[in-house]
């Protein structure tokens, strides 16, 4: 008798399910150029993504796949993450559970040749994929690792040789 009860409840009370029909969403390109003004082996096998009308970038970003530690402002624990592209600006940080936008940032990135360490604001958020941070680089000398980091992306030409063994998701 309850059995039944609970059955013609169960019944009565069932959630209902609607699907959409899926629409296909048409694939973002991203266009490989060289910089107009710098020698064409400088860049070779590195994308630049350049600032388009839906993109409020000032510089161009390389791609890249960097193994680093994050620190948020205040907490020593480092988390490991991968950075997916940089610029003098900013980069993009790739990892499961991003900071809050306007975040403080240390950024930490081991090569066989450099160790760099900056500072940085998280600008946008993106759960379960990354953060976009936007560097804060307070002296000439930060102006200096960045864009030594950059010359050495360029000059690898293969952006898995840059890092690669501290690359957490490659694993």
């Amino acid at each position: 008798s309850s059995r039944r009860v609970l059955r013609n409840w169960l019944t009565a009370n069932a959630p209902v399910t609607v699907t959409a029909p899926q629409v296909p969403r048409p694939a973002e390109k991203i266009v490989k150029t060289a910089p107009a003004s710098s020698p064409p082996q400088a860049d070779s096998g590195l994308a630049r993504l350049r600032a388009g009308p839906g993109n409020r970038r000032t510089q161009s970003r390389h791609t890249c796949r960097l193994g680093a530690d994050l620190y948020r402002a205040g907490v020593p624990v480092p988390n490991r993450c991968s950075l997916s592209d940089i610029s003098s600006g900013g980069c993009y940080i790739e990892m499961p559970t991003p900071f809050p936008a306007g975040t403080s940032v240390e950024i930490v990135v081991r090569t066989e040749d450099m160790k760099l360490r900056v500072q940085g604001v998280v600008q946008s958020v993106h759960p379960g994929f990354g953060m976009g941070v936007k560097l804060v680089l307070k002296t000439a000398e930060n102006h200096d690792h960045v864009q030594s980091l950059i010359r050495l992306l360029a000059e690898s030409g293969q952006e898995s040789e840059v890092g690669s063994s501290n690359d957490p998701w490659s694993k």
